[in-house]
């Protein structure tokens, strides 16, 4: 398992991360040059998180699970929301609300009040949302070429006795729900129209018979404990009480 990178959250990394998140919010009359600046920003930011050992966990909360100590996401926050909000905004958070007129919340919330207060705070969690999807899905795209990557070196041979051993899991579930819905009772008042006993033992003995060739065969490495697996996914776990006969 590879080692955890080392968090660095220095007041340079975190000053250069400020900079590169003002860059997301950075608007343009021309909407090509807009989105190629957007585009821009997000892989800046991912890579500058990357190198100062931050994942997309460490943007949630440490009450809710979060990867940061209190006193680390403090710190990231102040740098996100200072990348984020106007000059204006900041000030407004860091003021007394006893010092801001009160007045309800009004666009653009520039003016000092303790609306508009309101309104910056409840954007904090927005902001740290932003950033924290941002690297979800630039963590989700490396663990995808990642596995890729690792699959095309896979011998042929692997992927075959894998593909073959997809295969024969589809026919132990197979087997499976029809084994549950013969046992299960009918809907409505007219019973089965088949003698479950009769058929439930047909089923049966049909998936001992492919079970075990399935176990000893060099196609595929499924055996007992898939079979098992399956009988309780696709009967028990479905209320159907089905006990194994005893070879």
């Amino acid at each position: 398992m590879a080692n955890k990178a080392k968090i660095e959250l220095t007041e340079t990394n975190l000053n250069k991360l400020t900079a590169t998140i003002r860059d997301l919010g950075k608007s343009d009359t021309a909407a090509q040059k807009v989105n190629d600046a957007l585009q821009v920003a997000k892989v800046s930011v991912a890579d500058q998180c990357r190198e100062m050992g931050l994942t997309s966990n460490a943007f949630v909360s440490p009450k809710n699970g979060g990867t940061l100590t209190a006193i680390q996401y403090d710190k990231l926050k102040t740098a996100v929301v200072t990348g984020y909000f106007p000059k204006a905004a900041i000030a407004m958070l860091q003021a007394d609300p006893a010092a801001l007129a009160k007045g309800e919340k009004a666009a653009p919330y520039g003016a000092r009040t303790t609306g508009n207060r309101r309104h910056w705070q409840m954007q904090i969690g927005s902001r740290m949302k932003d950033v924290r999807n941002l690297l979800h899905t630039s963590e989700t795209k490396a663990q995808a070429e990642k596995a890729a990557a690792k699959e095309k070196k896979k011998p042929q041979a692997k992927k075959d006795q894998e593909q073959r051993a997809s295969e024969d899991i589809t026919v132990i579930n197979a087997l499976t729900n029809v084994l549950f819905l013969v046992k299960k009772k009918a809907s409505g008042s007219i019973p089965n129209s088949w003698d479950e006993g009769a058929v439930s033992e047909l089923i049966e003995s049909a998936i001992k018979e492919v079970g075990g060739s399935m176990k000893a065969s060099q196609r595929s490495t499924i055996g007992d404990t898939e079979l098992k697996a399956s009988l309780k996914k696709n009967v028990t776990d479905k209320g159907v009480k089905y006990t194994p006969k005893s070879k």
